[in-house]
């Protein structure tokens, strides 16, 4: 992963960490997963009736994964379907194929049936995907990458079930009560770790007034310690981009804007390398806010409490995933109920999934639910046995 797509070493090692616990995971799902005899003798016109519901692979799954996680997101479609007894056909990013095809190795060494899983290493990307999305002989679609992608897959793809799991502009919040120091560090940490190539990275964060200085003065400090390394190093966690327009496009965007609302400006220190960027005073319509930025920029406003930050919050086209810092039970509370996605994370950054709940979330950021449990239930269909 250091090699190919420049994720830092220690990044790639919890990656593969996570990956051992999601075979263990799907194993303890299939154990649980199983049929149903529903109770319809309260119905008097079915008295006399026994129902046995069993579930049934839906058939061909086509799976589209994009390169920042090359491995844990390939598994998160790949085991469902291995557990449900469906065929599925991957199309891994192409900037990934040395990875994919040890994946693939890995597969037929476990014994895999020819076919079962399959890869497309076709070099022309787009093209190939919407290919497998349109195609009659594929049941259920699942894609990862970002909306512009998943947009036209999913038009491709009309009529099918579709799991879409795209892009987001996640925020945070910072309220009075919120411990700053600490704060300021999971921050600085969720916005800039593999230089922000992360759907669920820090790209906004709203900070009460009270506390909006001394917040700003210590994510700062925090970000200024944080500099491009060769992602071989380890001990790092801020590597390349994953390619130079990516890198000229975050640059091209912050030097666009006023001196006065960069509070760090960024910098191209190696063609690819990017140093992180921080911001202020940024309009809420701007790209920056309502695009995501995927690279190592974060962008500081103040509010005047929870509620107009939740505003702010809810107002991009995205729901991902969203933190919120407070000790009041009723603020994670209005933040649960009010705020857009899948999760809010309190006193915690939302750089983060937990790879045993639901993931997912509303608006551009997607449809449907990835997780073992769920996406085992989406590949599947149930069918009733009904003896008179």
């Amino acid at each position: 992963m250091a090699h190919e797509v420049g994720k830092p070493v220690m990044l790639g090692r919890a990656e593969l960490e996570r990956a051992t616990a999601l075979v263990d995971q799907t194993i303890a799902e299939l154990m649980t997963m199983s049929g149903d005899a529903p109770y319809v003798d309260d119905q008097r016109a079915h008295a006399s009736r026994m129902v046995i519901t069993k579930r049934f692979p839906i058939g061909v799954v086509g799976a589209i994964t994009p390169f920042n996680f090359p491995i844990n997101l390939v598994l998160h479609k790949v085991l469902p379907a291995i557990a449900t007894g469906c065929p599925i056909i991957v199309k891994p990013s192409e900037r990934t194929h040395a990875i994919s095809k040890r994946l693939a190795d890995i597969f037929s060494d476990a014994g895999m049936p020819a076919g079962a899983i399959q890869f497309d290493f076709a070099d022309d990307g787009p093209a190939h995907a919407r290919m497998l999305a349109a195609d009659p002989r594929v049941a259920f679609l699942s894609f990862t990458g970002s909306d512009t992608v998943g947009r036209l897959l999913a038009r491709d793809a009309a009529g099918k079930p579709q799991i879409m799991e795209l892009g987001g502009s996640a925020a945070v919040y910072v309220g009075d009560d919120a411990d700053v120091e600490v704060a300021a560090k999971k921050c600085a940490m969720g916005a800039m770790a593999y230089a922000g190539q992360v759907c669920i990275s820090v790209q906004r964060i709203y900070v009460h007034k009270h506390v909006f200085g001394s917040f700003r003065d210590a994510f700062l400090h925090e970000v200024s310690a944080i500099s491009p390394k060769n992602p071989l190093m380890d001990g790092h966690i801020l590597g390349p981009m994953i390619d130079e327009a990516s890198a000229k496009r975050i640059i091209d965007h912050c030097h666009a804007l006023y001196a006065a609302q960069l509070l760090i400006s960024p910098a191209v220190s190696d063609k690819r390398f990017v140093t992180p960027a921080v911001l202020t005073g940024i309009d809420q319509m701007l790209p920056l806010i309502q695009t995501e930025a995927f690279a190592p920029v974060a962008i500081l406003g103040d509010v005047n409490g929870l509620e107009e930050a939740i505003h702010k919050m809810n107002g991009t086209p995205y729901g991902l995933q969203s933190g919120v810092f407070t000790n009041r039970i009723q603020d994670a509370l209005l933040a649960h109920n009010q705020l857009r996605g899948g999760a809010v994370y309190i006193n915690d950054v939302p750089t983060v999934r937990i790879d045993k709940l639901s993931y997912g979330g509303d608006g551009a950021s997607g449809s449907g639910r990835e997780g073992i449990r769920d996406v085992m239930q989406a590949y599947t269909t149930s069918r009733h046995l009904i003896f008179s």
